[in-house]
């Protein structure tokens, strides 16, 4: 192993280790912080931790182990976990919950059923929350996490799909894009228009629908073919009407965050002297 990979792997491993601030290893050959020592059932990947420390190749199970962790924490907001912030760790050391007690505990419980090894389990207290749960945010961030666990635990690219359909509200980018990426085949265009197509005509949403011709354009149009990528955003047109598609658009803008209760919101500002 390249001392430059094995520099990066070893960093990788600490910001999914430890979030953003991680201490050295000592002299001695160093341990993994605290945390690390104690989580995912004693301590199973502070071995993973110390051998990237010392510059020795993972085996292959190690590598997909340490890649399912860093998918579990969410790193880049597409991991088994979205709705984590990166560097927030897991619930023990994570702000106050967003969602209210039941939902939160049930959302702890699917993470360490996940950590287990147990995706099945998770997927139960998952499901109880989309079921049952009356905050439309969580019902919306639980199909999002089934989608993600059918995708990297089962790669069940169709239960996936149907979860992340059920996806609203803030999640629903994200959930549309994670669709187009089951449908991209690496270097192979035609293979990847195919499976959009298939899924625009799935599709009963028509912002989904605008998403993936969108993206069906964008494939064209990076192989050259300017005609079709053409051919394919009219049928944007056809599908919308203004009022729909101004709809979309005032969705789309970003939403002032509204102040904690009991905060007043801050006065508008002075109108420009004469």
């Amino acid at each position: 192993m390249k001392p430059v990979v094995v520099l990066f792997a070893a960093w990788m491993a600490a910001v999914v280790f430890a979030g953003e601030q991680v201490q050295q290893p000592g002299a001695a050959g160093g341990q993994p912080p605290a945390e690390v020592q104690g989580r995912g059932g004693r301590g199973q990947f502070a071995e993973i931790w110390q051998k990237l420390q010392r510059g020795e190749p993972l085996t292959p199970e190690e590598q997909q182990r340490l890649e399912r962790m860093r998918n579990m924490r969410g790193q880049g907001g597409g991991g088994m976990w979205g709705g984590f912030q990166p560097g927030m760790g897991f619930p023990w050391n994570r702000p106050a919950p967003v969602y209210n007690a039941i939902d939160q505990a049930r959302f702890t419980v699917a993470e360490l059923e996940c950590e287990s090894g147990k995706p099945d389990e998770a997927a139960k207290q998952l499901q109880l929350i989309a079921k049952d749960s009356p905050d439309e945010e969580a019902r919306s961030e639980a199909h999002l996490r089934l989608g993600n666990l059918y995708r990297d635990f089962h790669q069940d690219k169709a239960k996936a799909i149907a979860e992340y359909r059920l996806v609203t509200g803030t999640r629903r980018p994200q959930a549309l894009q994670a669709i187009i990426d089951l449908c991209k085949v690496k270097d192979k265009p035609e293979e990847t228009v195919s499976a959009l197509m298939a899924q625009v005509d799935q599709a009963a949403d028509k912002r989904e629908k605008v998403t993936l011709l969108t993206e069906v354009a964008n494939t064209y149009r990076s192989t050259g073919n300017k005609e079709k990528a053409a051919e394919t955003l009219l049928k944007i047109p056809a599908l919308l009407t203004y009022p729909e598609a101004e709809k979309m658009k005032e969705e789309d803008k970003p939403k002032t965050p509204s102040p904690p209760a009991g905060v007043p919101m801050p006065p508008p500002p002075a109108p420009p002297a004469q």
